[in-house]
This record gives structure tokens, C-alpha cells and sequence, in this order.
């Protein structure tokens, strides 16, 4: 249970470091949150190979929250993608909304 514990702790502090990043920087790295999870969760594993199973769960368990936070803040918040044009911005549920009441 400890672990579990752990990696709560681990995620809020992280989460709270994220805090200071602007809104845009968000909305373009939740853009590309599929290769932030492949890289996210394979150093993890690449990290605590040979080692103890408590840190590796509490790693994996701060690293699932993390990809459950970037695929719910993809779907109420909307993301952005680099194309040929520039930056482009997929809006969210909450930015769909916002964006009807401003017209």
C-alpha cells in the first residue's frame, strides 16, 4: 500500500510542477501525449530494471496517472499539432463551448 501512497505523491508534485507551464505549451505537448507515454513508460522501465518491484510499481502507478491526466485533458481541453501550416489547435469539450459563445 505504500507504494500506491508513493506514487500519489509523485504525481501531485509533478502535476504541481506542471502548473507553471503555460496553457499553449500544454495544449501542444498533450498533442503529442501518445509518443510522451511511450517514452514516459518505457524510462521508466529502462530505469528500474534489476531493481525492486516497490519502486517500479510506484514509478508505473505515478506513470498510469499521468496518461489518464493527458487523455482527459486532451478530451475537455483540446490539443495542438505541428503540420506544414503551423501549429493547429483540435479544440475540447470545454473549448468547443467557449468558442460557440463567443460568436
Amino acid at each position: 500500500m505504500s507504494w500506491l501512497i508513493a506514487a500519489l505523491i509523485t504525481f501531485g508534485s509533478f502535476a504541481l510542477f506542471c502548473t507553471h507551464f503555460s496553457p499553449t505549451t500544454v495544449r501542444r505537448a498533450m498533442g503529442y501525449a501518445i509518443w510522451i507515454d511511450l517514452l514516459m513508460h518505457g524510462a521508466i522501465l529502462w530505469m528500474f530494471l534489476g531493481t525492486s518491484t516497490m519502486g517500479l510499481l510506484q514509478a508505473e502507478a505515478a506513470g498510469i496517472l499521468f496518461s489518464i491526466t493527458f487523455r482527459v485533458y486532451r478530451k475537455l481541453f483540446g490539443y495542438e499539432k505541428l503540420s506544414t501550416k503551423g501549429w493547429v489547435r483540435y479544440t475540447g469539450i470545454f473549448t468547443r463551448h467557449a468558442k460557440l459563445q463567443r460568436a
